[in-house]
């Protein structure tokens, strides 16, 4: 344990990958045909990595986050808002720029959403973001400065869904995902710098997955779906630099971090 507890970072990194990208990595070798990327396997890794660190006293502390709330539960409320906004405001700037509006059917489909954000939450949302918000953030805050840490995070976390190039997302798209990345990292991060909780998080990341890519980026194909990922992107990178920018670059850290 001495080993693992001097060595937080390297030892989740070090189980992250192969926690997550075992499907892929067996389909290259032909054994099974999934390309997968398996979104439990943050959650595994940080549960992994706290035994080995501190055993069961720092399993605890790592699932104290769920009902820990530093400020109340504005982040909750935030963490609902500002993908709807931001996802609302790219669409707006896409028919603007020539897409074609969405039809009263293709709104129409909101409800299905709902079933979509629960799904999201409990298995993407829920699994990613206990690892890299939830054990990797306060990690690399304790060594680096917040902004610092949530530009390698973003690093880290862009490099994990490289299953998911030409699988899911063409080469198109791949600047304006990884640009995505980075921006989320700021938004997600400060979420849980300023409820100390990762709750918020998971819920951002359900929001996100849910409202983007489940419901607004169905409206349009072609040209207008592709040039929608890049004001999507452009929109994100905004408020996460906004974000850094009126706390100080600090994204809602304590000062007790770096």
């Amino acid at each position: 344990m001495g080993f693992f507890s001097r060595h937080p970072i390297a030892t989740f990194v070090a189980l992250v990958f192969p926690l997550s990208w075992y499907s892929w990595l067996l389909g290259i070798a032909d054994r099974i045909g999934s390309t997968g990327l398996n979104p439990l396997g943050p959650l595994a890794a940080a549960f992994i990595t706290c035994w080995l660190v501190g055993g069961w006293s720092r399993i605890k502390q790592w699932l104290a986050q769920f009902v820990r709330f530093r400020c109340g539960l504005w982040p909750l409320f935030a963490a609902i808002a500002i993908p709807i906004v931001l996802s609302g405001a790219a669409v707006a700037a896409n028919v603007a720029l020539g897409a074609p509006t969405p039809t009263l059917e293709q709104l129409a489909t909101w409800p299905n959403m709902i079933g979509q954000f629960v799904f999201i939450l409990l298995f993407i949302g829920l699994g990613e973001e206990t690892g890299w918000r939830g054990f990797l953030q306060p990690e690399l805050q304790k060594r680096f400065h917040p902004f610092a840490a949530a530009l390698v995070l973003s690093l880290i976390w862009a490099a994990w869904h490289a299953p998911l190039f030409r699988a899911e997302i063409g080469p198109a798209l791949w600047a304006p995902f990884l640009i995505g990345i980075v921006a989320a990292a700021f938004v997600l991060g400060w979420l849980r710098n300023v409820s100390q909780s990762v709750l918020a998080p998971i819920i951002c990341h359900a929001m996100v997955n849910t409202v983007g890519a489940g419901w607004a980026f169905q409206f349009f194909d072609g040209a207008s779906l592709t040039r929608l990922w890049w004001i999507n992107a452009g929109i994100w990178l905004g408020a996460g630099l906004l974000l850094a920018a009126v706390t100080g670059f600090r994204l809602g850290a304590p000062r007790d971090a770096q």
